[in-house]
């Protein structure tokens, strides 16, 4: 009987301590000027480089954190890959993209959607790749960063009108039907695009006017968040945690600040030239219930010796 315990024991113990252990939550970025992805935790500590070659402009990056997979979009390149979180296993997913900028996931309908900048189209992809789709091929003008608003069924972006014309923020159908202009005014060289459907709000950054705004996701009630931000580029948000963080080219750092704007710090410096930013918010939880059963079954060992 006592072998049979100690046998229990032994097992419950190499279970509790060999299963995954809670994983911190971490923020990735792009870096146009060193031509690569990196990440850190949320803090800013544990900075990790990811994919540092085979890169020309990266922009915007999403991420699959339940799936394992981050995906990006090259600009100079013309494509949209992807690889593990780690950096590892690098695919192309799709190649001739002119200036692809944007990109964004639907992770349960399996579509990955991506703007081109030079092409002045969105699209989407089977999450492999296939089955390409073009979304809105009419009426777009450089569209840069896209979002989805996949509790309503729409598509954001931001489009760059060019010198003496202000910026659009746009949405659209997830199919690309039905697009409207949601503001028109008041934006030059707009970058990044983040929704929140929960709150009711569409965030962006526009690196000349040196801000980033927010209005409700009609359009309406535009606010400034920051100002004289130098050079804020891509944006994510934390909802829960009521932050949002950003790219600064100019600051060469990621920062972050309330939902509001307000308490904003620097989360990595030192950076070459960040522009896109994507959070993973997964947590792998410690198994459930090992701990305490490995604490049982010592317990239930000592009572045996006793006898």
């Amino acid at each position: 009987m006592r072998k049979a315990i100690v046998g229990l024991v032994v097992t419950v113990c190499v279970a509790v301590f060999a299963a995954p252990r809670a994983q911190a939550a971490k923020v990735y970025w792009t870096d146009h000027d060193a031509h690569k992805i990196q990440r850190a935790d949320l803090d800013g500590s544990n900075v990790e480089d990811l994919v540092t070659t085979g890169l020309d402009v990266p922009a915007e990056i999403s991420l699959d954190g339940a799936g394992g997979k981050m995906y990006w979009a090259d600009e100079l390149a013309d494509k949209v890959q992807r690889a593990n979180l780690d950096g590892s296993n690098v695919q192309d997913l799709i190649t001739g993209a002119d200036g692809a900028a944007g990109v964004a996931l639907d992770l349960a309908a399996d579509k990955v959607y991506w703007t081109e900048a030079w092409a002045d189209a969105i699209r989407r992809a089977d999450l492999d790749g296939s089955n390409v789709e073009n979304l809105v091929t009419t009426g777009l003008l450089v569209p840069v960063a896209i979002d989805l608003d996949l509790t309503n069924g729409k598509m954001y972006w931001v489009e760059q009108q060019g010198a003496g014309a202000d910026d659009l923020v746009r949405r659209a159908d997830l199919d690309g039907g039905n697009v409207e202009t949601l503001v028109s005014s008041g934006i030059e060289d707009a970058w990044g695009i983040a929704v929140d459907p929960a709150g009711g709000k569409v965030y962006w950054t526009a690196f000349a006017t040196d801000k980033i705004q927010r209005a409700n996701l009609d359009g309406s009630n535009v606010e400034d968040l920051l100002v004289s931000q130098p050079n804020p580029r891509g944006i994510a948000l934390d909802v829960a945690a009521g932050k949002m963080y950003w790219a600064d080219r100019d600051l060469n750092s990621i920062q972050r600040a309330d939902l509001d704007g307000s308490n904003a710090e620097d989360v990595v410096t030192g950076l070459s030239g960040p522009g896109g930013v994507a959070l993973d918010l997964t947590i792998i939880p410690e198994p459930a219930g090992l701990g305490f059963l490995g604490l049982a079954a010592i317990g239930l060992s000592k009572r045996q010796r006793r006898r």
